[in-house]
């Protein structure tokens, strides 16, 4: 549930010509070869490992108020997978920051059969970022690959 003062971020469907980090894409790989079923969840932080920031973000992905898993050090690009029984799931995905900033919270409705993998990649807001500039709102970018698909990665819309 979103709180008083977290706002909606920008929720864009991840196309099938859109570029995926490679360690998200090996490690899709790896989880649909083991045929798993569950949420990918992946953030990219542009701080460099001179430029710590105070400027943090955490983003996590929660279901029915229970926060399943969270990803939040800025020192790396990180992902997580977080195994979900097939069905229906309405998973929030949040961003909360520190310093005073405001957060962002959506919720998305998801229907997972066995073998479907939620792909949520997250970019957060850094403003203190000068080199390749950061987006101006927290921006996921969201897909749904079904385990009946052949070997390549396709996309699927998904669900407000």
């Amino acid at each position: 549930m979103r709180k008083k003062a977290e706002r909606r971020p920008r929720v864009v469907p991840l196309a099938e010509g859109d570029r995926i980090p490679r360690s998200v894409r090996l490690r899709l790989r790896w989880l649909r070869r083991r045929r798993k079923t569950g949420v990918l969840l992946h953030w990219t932080m542009r701080t460099g490992y001179r430029a710590v920031t105070l400027k943090w973000s955490i983003v996590s992905v929660e279901l029915g108020g229970t926060t399943l898993g969270s990803l939040g050090s800025p020192q790396f690009c990180d992902s997580r997978f977080i195994g979900l029984p097939p069905g229906s799931h309405d998973l929030g995905l949040r961003v909360i920051r520190g310093r005073r900033s405001r957060g962002t919270y959506c919720e998305q409705t998801v229907d997972l059969a066995p073998g479907d993998i939620f792909l949520a990649l997250c970019e957060p807001v850094q403003p203190d970022v000068f080199y390749r500039k950061s987006p101006v709102e927290d921006t996921w970018q969201l897909r749904l690959v079904t385990s009946d698909e052949g070997a390549g990665v396709s996309a699927h819309d998904v669900k407000d």
